[in-house]
């Protein structure tokens, strides 16, 4: 079952009022980086609403999440999309778990991550690249595995710092055209 709410007022009251109690969010790409109102959305989206986001490319891609790329980075935004995605990732025909860069955190492994889905009944592979450049290797993998759906946590570092210098988040957000699941608390 879905719902329609018509709302008015700011994009980030409107998010904290609703997005807390949907399962799921799904808004489309902006069409260019420059289109202001559609940014905004998207990001209200992700940054107020503490639920899992789907962006969704301006044309269609076929059916989504049958293949699906978990992009791990060790952080609690990327722990909170695979808990929130478990029905998704139960029911896809095949899961991987990638990390770019070490994994040198106290926080969980992509082996880690792995076990934890084979007690939810999701056969999940792993792999790691050196990192040097983790978008590029990323989404090479995604292609490479036919991937339908990159999934990540959002703005694991401060979203200034990304905006400003540039990162995954802002990358997948505004420059690719892949279906996307996204969450930051």
């Amino acid at each position: 079952q879905s719902t329609w709410n018509e709302l008015v007022g700011s994009l980030q009251a409107q998010f904290s009022i609703i997005g807390p109690l949907a399962d799921l969010i799904v808004v489309s790409r902006p069409k260019s980086e420059k289109s202001a109102k559609a940014r905004a959305f998207a990001l209200a989206a992700l940054m107020h609403s503490a639920r899992p986001v789907l962006v969704l490319p301006q044309r269609a891609t076929g059916r989504v999440g049958k293949r699906i790329l978990i992009a791990w980075n060790q952080s609690i935004d990327a722990a909170a999309i695979v808990h929130a995605a478990l029905p998704l990732l139960q029911i896809a025909e095949d899961v991987h778990i990638m990390s770019a860069g070490s994994q040198d955190l106290c926080a969980p492994k992509t082996r880690a991550v792995a076990k934890y889905l084979r007690h939810w009944g999701v056969n999940a592979t792993t792999s790691q690249t050196p990192g040097r450049h983790a978008t590029q290797e990323l989404l090479t993998t995604y292609a490479e595995r036919k991937c339908d759906l990159f999934m990540m946590g959002a703005y694991s570092r401060a979203r200034w710092r990304e905006t400003v210098f540039g990162g995954l988040t802002e990358h997948i957000l505004f420059k690719e055209h892949i279906p996307a699941l996204l969450m930051h608390r």
